[in-house]
């Protein structure tokens, strides 16, 4: 045995991200990738040390931490680049086993998913609906003046609610002993990680195993200015600052028609342009039809 240990359940996501996200068991809550983590995690030990075999270790009737070997027989050291859902969950899960962690990210903990998509997006969804709902409210037997946005207010609700999610995040990382450094990095060998820190310094992280958990960034089209005051990305579209009088959006996905329908329940005059003869392409025939009727 090389002294590899595989934790055979899943993230806690009631302990990571509060209460109002309960854990449901072995798949995440929230599709965040705890079982692509543990993966992850598992691949890079047998990487490291390669002819390993992960070994489960039953402790009191459940899977439990035992602990991690490195290539010396001390504790493997884990550089996790990228702090989003897949990297903070594989550098937690590496750490819940016994390894050294340092997770390394460009922003801000949560990644792309926290901070600039699913959660504001939702957020603002939440709030569109509400406002969309009382232009309807005589077909419910209510009485009620059609919602007007208030911008600031709607932003700092949804940056409450991503600073409340990010700080859960942090917390845990502290908890586990994750180190968390702050700055972009990029590969320097097979296992090493060079980081530009926010002030401009350099730093090496050495490591017995790299996971690459960089993420996304928003696909900007060919032949348009983006530099542009009104050309957006969806991180503008999230950033709220301000509810335009009329929205064209370039793609009928599930982003674009997300946005769609927020924008157009906070008043706005909403024009969806896709390329393809149905909006939410590669989605089920019936879903795309319903979806074209609204």
């Amino acid at each position: 045995m090389n002294g590899l240990y595989v934790l055979e359940r899943s993230v806690d996501y009631s302990r990571l991200m509060g209460s109002q996200y309960p854990s449901r068991g072995p798949a995440s809550p929230r599709g965040v990738g705890t079982r692509w983590a543990r993966r992850d995690f598992e691949s890079a030990c047998c990487a490291a040390q390669p002819g390993g075999v992960p070994t489960r270790v039953r402790i009191g009737g459940h899977f439990d931490h035992v602990g991690v070997g490195g290539s010396e027989g001390n504790t493997m050291r884990i550089a996790v680049l990228g702090g989003g859902p897949g990297g903070y969950s594989a550098a937690f899960e590496a750490a819940r086993l016994g390894a050294s962690v340092t997770l390394i990210e460009r922003e801000r903990l949560g990644g792309t998913c926290l901070n600039w998509g699913c959660i504001p997006a939702k957020t603002i969804l939440r709030s569109a609906h509400i406002c969309g709902d009382t232009r309807h409210a005589a077909d419910y037997g209510l009485v009620s003046a059609p919602a007007t946005v208030d911008v600031d207010a709607l932003r700092a609700r949804k940056e409450d609610i991503v600073d409340e999610l990010v700080g859960h995040i942090e917390s845990s990382a502290k908890r586990l002993k994750v180190e968390v450094v702050l700055g972009e990095g990029k590969l320097a060998g097979p296992k090493s990680i060079e980081v530009t820190g926010t002030d401009g310094s350099l730093v090496t992280v050495e490591a017995d195993a790299v996971i690459l958990a960089t993420g996304s960034v928003p696909f900007l089209l060919p032949n348009i200015d983006h530099s542009l005051s009104r050309v957006w990305t969806s991180n503008e579209a999230t950033s709220l600052s301000e509810i335009p009088a009329q929205v064209v959006i370039i793609g009928g996905g599930v982003i674009g028609l997300e946005f769609a329908d927020a924008y157009v329940n906070f008043g706005s005059g909403v024009h969806v342009v896709e390329l393809t003869p149905s909006v939410l392409p590669g989605n089920d025939k019936r879903v795309q039809r319903e979806a074209q009727k609204a």
